[in-house]
């Protein structure tokens, strides 16, 4: 990624393919070790990553169409599963790959991917490398919601418990676009895709609300913001229109928080998740032996601290 830069940014076209072509490099390599013994696993290696488009040179291998990598099946699984039997046929084969492990399996090693790549699309994001046109539709709207969706989720027991809860018609997936209308004495849950409402008294929301300093109720953040200390970070698209990421505005170099006019502040810093879309994946627990960025990011905030110098070498951005 070294020949892009700010100037020179990486199209997110580009990006897209790169991050195809790894996950399908370990789904290939470890479906030839476990299921195509015939297959040269060293030239095959060899030929996918020096060929010019990679993904094409499966179709040259004798690999069966079932156990090929469906990307559009894998991201968008809702498309195909139209009932109970759907549903248990999709998850069978995800739990037998899961309890494999990332050392085996085809698709949980691939899927593991998502998670090796994180250090690279955060020094991609460090480095501003992206325009603010892809950084918002492919990187913030399209790339992070998926690696979300793949690469973040339960132990398998879990996924076991839920197959047997729908097998036992106790659980019902709602498809996509789920919408819920409330009546006088239940909750109306309806989708495009269903031809009937279910109902019910109870309705939990279980999700994590978003990141947003510009709907926060943290009085910190709130007072930073209402004293013009600092500013919601904001990028400007190439038709004029400006997007809020709704992170806190920093210097992404030094984590100093930008005033309202945009300059940083000597001994103000911003720390985790508030940076997060400055930063990527600020969320995460860090794993070992990967020099993990948050860690790095408080050794960076330390330093200046100690010292009162802001330039310095540092790995994560340079």
């Amino acid at each position: 990624m070294s020949q892009f830069s700010p100037d020179a940014p990486l199209p997110a076209e580009k990006l897209e393919k790169l991050l195809k072509a790894e996950v399908a490099y370990v789904y290939y390599s470890r479906l030839i070790t476990d299921r195509y013994p015939a297959l040269n696993l060293p030239i095959f290696q060899h030929q996918f990553t020096t060929a010019a488009d990679p993904l094409r040179l499966i179709d040259q291998l004798p690999i069966a169409a079932e156990d090929q990598l469906d990307w559009q099946r894998l991201t968008h699984p809702a498309e195909n599963l139209q009932g109970t039997a759907d549903q248990l046929a999709y998850l069978d084969p995800l739990i037998a790959d899961a309890k494999r492990g990332t050392k085996t399996g085809p698709l949980t090693s691939a899927l593991e991917t998502f998670r090796d790549l994180r250090e690279t699309i955060r020094q991609i994001t460090e480095a501003g490398i992206l325009t603010p046109d892809d950084y918002l539709t492919y990187l913030l709207l399209d790339y992070t919601p998926l690696q979300d969706f793949l690469a973040v989720g339960p132990p398998v027991i879990r996924v076991e418990q839920l197959r047997a809860l729908i097998a036992a018609d106790i659980v019902t997936l709602v498809p996509p676009e789920m919408r819920v209308k409330t009546t006088d004495a239940a909750f109306s849950v309806s989708t495009p895709a269903n031809g009937h409402a279910l109902t019910s008294r109870v309705l939990i929301e279980a999700r994590t609300p978003a990141i947003d300093v510009n709907v926060t109720t943290n009085p910190l953040i709130r007072q930073l913001l209402a004293s013009n200390l600092g500013h919601p970070d904001q990028r400007q698209q190439a038709d004029g229109n400006a997007y809020f990421t709704h992170a806190l505005a920093i210097d992404p170099t030094t984590d100093r928080v930008l005033n309202a006019i945009g300059q940083p502040h000597n001994s103000l810093y911003a720390f985790g998740i508030i940076t997060e879309s400055t930063h990527w994946m600020t969320g995460l627990s860090p794993r070992p032996g990967i020099n993990d960025g948050n860690l790095r990011a408080a050794d960076r905030i330390a330093q200046q601290i100690m010292t009162g110098e802001h330039t310095f070498d540092d790995p994560l951005v340079n």
